[in-house]
Order: structure tokens, then C-alpha cells, then sequence
């Protein structure tokens, strides 16, 4: 099982489903979904979707869906963590590290994988990735509130925290 920070998580989602707040072709369903939202608030015309937006909408399809994407979905319930018995848990930002001592538990003498996976440069679970931290600067304390609320669990089971230019908003 991979981890990833749950804030890396919805960032990387939202870039994923919107470029610049416009609806990306892949992920046309979530976005004429999302859209539909924002119209049904009266926001007719308007064909993007920030950050802000794209968090309150997760938020609202949690409460009334339990989070069907899995872009988005908490991990204790995806891939059930307390009910499945991992080997073991990698986590995103520190996948090399991780990967390397898999393999040397397995016995093996190396792994040829034809990816390359992109992380933090950093080895830490406790901040999210520099270049994401910029899509929470404009997030108000009560949304970052419900949105920590919403992956509290996800946090405490992997080890992550709340960056430390975001606990204050927590407090």
C-alpha cells in the first residue's frame, strides 16, 4: 500500500480534474458535476472552479456520497489499513527509501521499474510539497478546519501533520 500526504492529495486532484480552474477532458465527469454545482448556486456562466471551490465541493460529496472518488476517498477506507494485513505501508515522500527496503526484504537483488515517480526532494512526512503549499494560502481556517476534520484519520495512521504554516489555522 503508498500513502501520500492527504493535502498533496487533494491538490494533486484538483490539478488532475481542472487546469487553472478549467475542466480538464479526462476527468469530464467530476468537472460537468462540479460545474452543475457552482451553477446551482447561481454562479451561472462561470466555467472554472478554484481550489476553494473544488474543496467545498469534496467536502459536500463526502457528506452526501461517503467520497465515491478515489482521487479523494480516505485511505482507512480504500484500502482498509486495520482490516487488511500490508506487508507494508509506502509512503509517497519517502517511495525510494521505502521501495529500496522492500526489495531488500523480499530477498531480491534489485527492481527495474519503467517509471519514474516525481516526488518531494525532501524526505519527510510532515510537510506537504513546496510547490502545493500555495493552493492553501487563500483557504479560509474554518474550511481547512473541516477539510483536516475530514482526513484526521488518514493523518494520525500514516504519520503525517498539518504543515507548520497551516497549524495555526487549526488552532
Amino acid at each position: 500500500m503508498t500513502a501520500r500526504h492527504p493535502l498533496d492529495r487533494l491538490v494533486s486532484a484538483y490539478r488532475d480534474k481542472f487546469h487553472d480552474g478549467a475542466p480538464m477532458p479526462s476527468s469530464n465527469s467530476f468537472s460537468q458535476s462540479a460545474l452543475k454545482e457552482l451553477q446551482r448556486r447561481g454562479e451561472r456562466g462561470n466555467v472554472s472552479f478554484t481550489f476553494t471551490e473544488f474543496l467545498t465541493h469534496v467536502l459536500k460529496e463526502q457528506s452526501r456520497d461517503g467520497l465515491k472518488n478515489i482521487h479523494w476517498r480516505n485511505y482507512y477506507r480504500t484500502c482498509s489499513p486495520c482490516a487488511l494485513p500490508y506487508d507494508f505501508i509506502m509512503n509517497t515522500e519517502t517511495f525510494s527509501e521505502d521501495l529500496k527496503y522492500i526489495v531488500h526484504k523480499l530477498g531480491a537483488k534489485e527492481i527495474r521499474v519503467d517509471w519514474r515517480f516525481h516526488v518531494a526532494p525532501h524526505n519527510t512526512t510532515t510537510t506537504t510539497s513546496p510547490h502545493y503549499m500555495h493552493y492553501y494560502t487563500n483557504i479560509t481556517h474554518a474550511l481547512l478546519k473541516r477539510v483536516y476534520h475530514q482526513y484526521k484519520i488518514d493523518f494520525q495512521m500514516f504519520g503525517y501533520e498539518i504543515p507548520a504554516v497551516l497549524k495555526g489555522a487549526l488552532s
